[in-house]
């Protein structure tokens, strides 16, 4: 990702206009729902086979619960 478009921090973003910075929180919530989409579908599956796809889900998706507690924390 294009640095001037990646999240890193709440703190880093101190001269950004807010309208970039839910910019770059929704692009960086595309992209983990982007992560999850392809692997949703073998979530109800059980077997070792299926694990990087729950690992996978479950990263992106505690990502996405860290995005929107920042959210709330700053709003």
């Amino acid at each position: 990702m294009t640095t001037c478009l990646e999240w890193t921090s709440i703190a880093h973003c101190i001269t950004d206009s807010p309208q970039v910075i839910l910019q770059k929180l929704f692009l960086e919530l595309t992209f983990q729902k982007g992560k999850i989409l392809p692997h949703r579908k073998f979530l109800a599956q059980r077997g070792d086979q299926y694990s990087d796809s729950h690992r996978a889900c479950i990263h992106a998706a505690l990502n996405i619960l860290e995005y929107q507690r920042i959210l709330d924390e700053e709003t």
